[in-house]
């Protein structure tokens, strides 16, 4: 006999001392007596599963509350370096890359943030570009494409064997390097256009892997002595070529996604606010203390980076 069965006739029977007299005891068939005890298990067993239901509930919730939390966290963070990078280059003319890459890929893998940037950077230097036609110096950035072109090749070639944490930590030694680089007490050097060859490959390499491949072609311009405006003209240009075939490179490679496109659209308010108080305020800090401020940074940035990676 089933445990529930045998203690519903104990009890019956137990009742049977106490009952009044002139009162019969009323018989409960065993089958009925079973049949309780199974609904009454069941019930028990409904209960237990609502009030895990409801506690699983709650969970989701909170982990619903801290992903939107996040996620918060991260829009605001990416549009304040957003804004930052695109000051610094509105006031510069160039570093947009080289600030918004490494302080993004904090919290973003570096192959979602590169192709992000290189297209914020495109957009940003096609009116530069076009607008200052005359102003290019021909010899020096014809000079500098074909290497370029090669530096974009093997970039693309290193994108299909390296991983994200590799990235993230070639690109920290990077920006400290140069960090350390722009602060060294070097006099005005000069070159001939031979150096177009290293700096035209490594700006292409760097470019594509790191998304900031600008600090070479500036070493080569400055070697070549061009007056500033000048410079600023060549050097966006320079980056409509290089810009314009990564940009077709990493949609081939599957790159640049729907996501990254979204991403470019919602940025584009913050990267124009940058560009146009970067290119209008005038700052008071000296350009030593600028150039001292950016390196700090620079260099924290970078020691995350390699931490992360």
């Amino acid at each position: 006999m089933r445990g529930p069965v045998r203690l519903a006739h104990r009890r019956a029977a137990t009742s049977a001392h106490l009952r009044p007299p002139g009162l019969r005891a009323r018989h409960v068939p065993a089958r009925r007596v079973e049949r309780d005890a199974d609904a009454q298990l069941v019930a028990n067993r409904q209960a237990a599963l609502i009030a895990l239901g409801q506690h699983r509930s709650s969970d989701a919730r909170f982990v619903r509350v801290s992903c939107y939390t996040r996620h918060l966290g991260t829009f605001v963070y990416s549009g304040l370096v957003l804004f930052l990078a695109y000051f610094v280059r509105g006031m510069a003319g160039f570093g947009s890359g080289l600030i918004a890459v490494p302080l993004l890929s904090l919290v973003s893998p570096v192959t979602a943030v590169v192709p992000l940037v290189v297209s914020l950077d495109y957009l940003g230097s096609a009116s530069q570009g076009i607008k200052n036609l005359g102003r290019i110096a021909w010899k020096e950035q014809l000079a500098l494409v074909p290497f370029m072109l090669v530096g974009v090749g093997l970039g693309l070639y290193v994108l299909e064997f390296i991983s994200t944490a590799e990235l993230a930590r070639g690109l920290g030694a990077f920006v400290i390097v140069y960090a350390v680089y722009q602060v060294l007490p070097l006099p005005p050097l000069r070159g001939s256009r031979i150096f177009a060859i290293t700096c035209g490959l490594l700006g292409g390499l760097v470019g594509t892997l790191f998304g900031s491949g600008g600090p070479f072609y500036v070493i080569y311009l400055n070697l070549r002595d061009l007056e500033k405006r000048t410079f600023r003209a060549t050097f966006a240009f320079n980056f409509l070529i290089d810009g314009g075939i990564r940009l077709i490179a990493f949609v081939v490679l599957g790159l640049f996604r729907w996501e990254t496109l979204v991403s470019t659209a919602g940025a584009l308010p913050i990267v124009a606010a940058g560009l146009f108080l970067g290119g209008h305020v005038h700052t008071r800090f000296s350009q030593r203390t600028f150039v001292w401020l950016i390196t700090v940074l620079l260099i924290g940035t970078g020691v995350g980076l390699l931490l992360k990676g």
